[in-house]
């Protein structure tokens, strides 16, 4: 509770004197939308986005860090899916880990991310440099995600019929 607003922009401040190129969370202030340079939701991939850059911080399992009994570990479709989410929402993922005592991943932990990473691998095109949806509305289907006059549709559900529908 001691932590102002001011304290926070003082901060941001300085080290801007620092190193100017750096980026800053707006965790160095009270988490509103004018401090830092970024948002930082927390478990959660906002609804409908947000109308700043922002990255979703969501543990790999129910903790941070390592806890040697919580191993709930996200699925590889939950990471994948969760990916598209925040993609198509304009925002970023950061994947929390923790590695064991010993600095080891979990198997179970790895072997999720490992899929996962290998389904991105084949799609990078579609998230990476990408911007969010230009539909305002949520698509039936999945989401969707564009760059350099390109439109990239994630289709996670197939539809009755086979047709994908757009909006207008």
């Amino acid at each position: 509770d001691w932590w102002t607003k001011e304290d926070g922009r003082e901060l941001y401040t300085y080290l801007r004197t620092l190193k100017p190129s750096l980026i800053v969370n707006n965790r160095v202030g009270k988490r509103g939308a004018d401090d830092g340079d970024f948002g930082t939701p927390e478990q959660e991939i906002p609804a409908g986005g947000l109308d700043y850059d922002w990255e979703s911080c969501i543990t790999m399992n129910d903790s941070w860090g390592w806890v040697e009994h919580d191993t709930n570990w996200k699925s590889t479709e939950w990471i994948i899916d969760s990916l598209i989410s925040t993609a198509s929402k304009g925002g970023n993922m950061l994947l929390n880990i923790g590695p064991d005592k010993n600095g080891v991943v979990p198997a179970g932990c790895a072997e999720n991310m490992r899929e996962a990473g290998k389904w991105i691998e084949t799609h990078a095109e579609s998230f990476y440099g990408t911007t969010a949806s230009p539909y305002k509305e949520a698509l039936s289907f999945g989401a969707a995600t564009k760059k350099a006059g390109r439109l990239y549709l994630h289709v996670q559900n197939w539809p009755e019929g086979g047709r994908i529908v757009l909006p207008a």
